[in-house]
């Protein structure tokens, strides 16, 4: 109904603005007679005043051949418009019918997707408190400690040397030093070394 509105108001603004510049023309008589008379010569009003006559009645005919014209043309718009907007109408229904569908299928999709999920998120929990727990009895336990030798030691490994406690915080083959950190299980303070 919009476009109809649109189109009808678009023609109305193309007649009013021939109307306005026919008139504007018509409005200077004293120009236009004076240009005529000129080119015509004698009895150059007479001529003018008929020459307006025959111009306002051409003017006339056309306003009304254009009123006829826009009718019909009007008229075929609003059929068209009509017939489209049936068109639309019969598309948009077909769009919702497949709009339907989509849900139904997404619905029954989303269905089967919960049940195998449920299965495998259950299996997966399963599996986590599983590795969990044995993660949780390997941190449980505390390193071995042993009496510092010459040799490597690794990241971790926890040993004594002249008294004191140790724990290695990266590879080395270094003895520990009474400056590096270390475990001094009196104070129960935790020394390490690098």
């Amino acid at each position: 109904m919009h476009e109809k509105q649109k189109a009808v108001a678009n023609w109305d603004n193309f007649n009013a603005a021939v109307d306005a510049r026919l008139h504007a023309i018509l409005e200077k008589d004293e120009w236009l007679c004076e240009v005529l008379g000129a080119a015509i010569g004698g009895g150059a009003q007479d001529r003018c005043d008929a020459l307006e006559k025959r111009l306002r009645a051409e003017i006339t005919t056309l306003r009304a051949e254009i009123a006829k014209t826009t009718e019909k043309l009007h008229n075929e718009l609003h059929s068209k418009l009509d017939r489209a907007s049936d068109a639309r109408l019969e598309l948009y229904r077909e769009f919702h019918r497949e709009v339907e569908a989509l849900g139904e299928r997404v619905t029954r999709t989303w269905v089967a997707l919960q049940d195998s999920s449920t299965t495998a998120f259950a299996a997966m929990r399963d599996e986590l408190r599983e590795a969990a727990t044995k993660l949780q009895e390997r941190l449980a336990r505390l390193p071995a400690v042993r009496e510092w030798s010459d040799g490597v030691s690794y990241v971790g490994d926890v040993v004594v040397h002249n008294g004191a406690a140790f724990q290695a915080l990266k590879d080395t083959g270094k003895p520990p030093a009474p400056d590096h950190p270390r475990l001094d299980h009196a104070r129960t303070r935790r020394r390490r070394w690098p």
